[in-house]
């Protein structure tokens, strides 16, 4: 309830947090999805996850909801973000089918690309019943906390 609370009064904003970002994924991936996909946000994610991580975070999930809808046939569906002062995890899991075994798997590898341009890490674990998505970065990067005086 808080989450709809929060995007709700949050909708006129010029810049939507990653929060609003993230519900407006899944609306308009939602005629796709199962039904009911379960998204969770724990601690201070808006306050922590801004400007290119943000970015990333969205892409990172958009790419590992369209994975869901293209390929696992899931019942349930479960996005997961979770922000300290110093890393911000994205977790996406479902019960469909796992992953096809293919040779090209460039959305993935487009993934653990994202990870490791932030020196983060990813993982990818699929098996009928069980995949799950695992992106995870650290907030200290320079380029994302430069102080003014640094820049003078």
């Amino acid at each position: 309830i808080r989450t709809v609370i929060f995007a709700l009064s949050r909708t006129h904003s010029d810049n939507p947090t990653v929060r609003h970002r993230i519900i407006d994924l899944t609306n308009e991936l939602a005629g796709a999805l199962p039904p009911e996909p379960q998204i969770e946000f724990t601690g201070p994610v808006d306050l922590v996850v801004t400007d290119s991580i943000a970015d990333d975070i969205v892409a990172v999930a958009r790419e590992a909801l369209t994975n869901v809808v293209k390929h696992a046939s899931a019942e349930h569906v479960s996005l997961v973000i979770t922000a300290t002062e110093s890393l911000v995890t994205l977790e996406v899991t479902d019960d469909g089918a796992g992953a096809p075994e293919v040779k090209r798997r460039s959305g993935l590898a487009n993934l653990q690309q994202r990870a490791l341009r932030r020196r983060g890490t990813f993982s990818f674990d699929s098996k009928a019943g069980q995949t799950r998505v695992l992106w995870s970065v650290p907030l200290d990067e320079p380029s994302e906390r430069v102080s003014g005086e640094a820049r003078q």
